[in-house]
């Protein structure tokens, strides 16, 4: 039986794996020489367009999306800084709180009783929404997700001659499609018991309709950045959800990385 393991112990895991491969796994893997035309690094940005509804028990949703400059670093391995909102109505201001989901995925939650049309100012971005009731219905769990680890491999061929190494990643089976409307699958580390969880992990965008697998890698190319987010290793305990375009949550699948066998 394998001992239940948390975010503590992982994430220090991670950093020692990061720091011996040399992988990048926060959001400033952009180059700044050797050809590149830009600087770029992911921010927070706007899922869904303008005058999109918004129920009382979702929020406007917010996806990793790549920007021009530099980036201010998150609190922590992977993670990116929340960028300063406001919200704005024709009768003065409202509220709504931000809950981080996983690296670069979060959402804005509008306080109870907010009705009608409001703007969304993020950072030097403006959308404004129309805000209603509770939506009917609820978001059904992820179905038997498999979250597997891909450990790092050494493969020749490189142009230098020597052999070189491919990134580790993880990979997500499902055994049905996400319903309709699912953006993004969340795959967050265990919050320990009594603890609230933690935007620590990573998601990944649904691309497909009827799509069933998936899979994280945080390293970019040369040029580009790293996407924001952290490989999990296997024998970690996580919790797996989705979030629809109107930023309702599902219920949780808990689940526990797997090795996946060597290529």
């Amino acid at each position: 039986m394998h001992k239940r393991t948390h975010l503590a112990t992982w994430g220090a895991t991670w950093i020692a794996l990061a720091a011996f491969s040399g992988a990048v796994l926060g959001p400033q893997g952009h180059a700044r020489a050797g050809g590149c035309a830009t600087v770029r690094h992911y921010t927070f940005g706007f899922a869904v367009r303008g005058g999109s509804s918004v129920p009382e028990d979702g929020g406007v949703l917010l996806v990793p999306t790549t920007a021009s400059g530099d980036a201010a670093r998150g609190g922590g391995l992977g993670e990116l800084a929340a960028p300063p909102y406001t919200v704005e109505r024709a009768n003065g201001s409202a509220t709504m709180t931000w809950v981080g989901l996983a690296p670069g995925w979060a959402l804005l939650r509008p306080a109870e009783g907010l009705r009608g049309r409001a703007t969304v100012v993020l950072g030097a971005e403006r959308r404004a929404f129309v805000f209603g009731p509770r939506a009917r219905g609820t978001l059904s769990a992820p179905s038997a997700p498999v979250v597997a680890f891909h450990d790092f491999t050494t493969v020749g061929g490189a142009p230098s001659g020597r052999p070189s190494r491919t990134q580790a990643y993880n990979s997500i089976q499902l055994r049905r499609a996400p319903p309709s409307g699912v953006r993004g699958i969340i795959v967050r580390y265990t919050p320990a018991a009594g603890q609230a969880p933690r935007a620590y992990g990573f998601g990944v965008e649904v691309e497909a309709r009827g799509q069933t697998s998936f899979s994280f890698g945080a390293r970019a190319g040369r040029c580009s950045p790293s996407l924001p987010g952290n490989v999990i290793a296997a024998d970690a305990h996580v919790d797996v959800l989705f979030v629809d375009a109107r930023g309702r949550l599902s219920a949780v699948a808990s689940t526990q990385v797997v090795s996946a066998p060597a290529l």
